[in-house]
């Protein structure tokens, strides 16, 4: 069974705070963010929260940590896609330079890729890696190990 996370109706930055919180608590740096910063109201949100939970428990965000599903002026293929080739390249350039334990990905369709090229890598997702998806979709519980999404 996937794991969903079900916070109160209100702003997608205040989930992004209790999730950063709840992995310093764990003693997991959330090293890694993947997805479209100014997509939308909510993906900026959810960034920026991002950056503040860090700066509030005192950790120096690292720009590097945060990757664009869109580079450039680059077509936007659809999540799926972009997020299996972003996730390719940062392991090709500096995902083990960086030392990422966890991974917050645009939607869950971002974090199903994510799994599977770090699975494909030989990297051990959760146990080396925790990744979390947004919206609760239906491929939660299409993957192994099952995602844990936000609703």
């Amino acid at each position: 069974m996937a794991t969903r996370l079900v916070f109160p109706a209100g702003s997608p930055g205040l989930i992004i705070v209790r999730l950063v919180t709840g992995f310093l608590t764990l003693g997991t740096l959330p090293r890694g963010i993947e997805g479209a910063p100014n997509a939308d109201a909510a993906s900026s949100a959810r960034f920026a929260a991002y950056r503040a939970a860090l700066r509030e428990a005192g950790v120096r965000p690292d720009p590097r940590w945060v990757k664009p599903l869109r580079e450039g002026n680059a077509a936007f293929a659809g999540f799926s896609a972009a997020g299996r080739a972003m996730m390719l390249k940062w392991l090709r350039t500096d995902w083990a330079e960086l030392g990422c334990t966890a991974l917050l990905t645009q939607n869950d369709e971002v974090a199903v890729q994510a799994i599977q090229v770090l699975q494909e890598a030989g990297i051990e997702v959760p146990g080396q890696v925790s990744v979390v998806g947004f919206d609760d979709t239906d491929y939660c519980s299409w993957i192994r190990p099952h995602l844990t999404t936000v609703n």
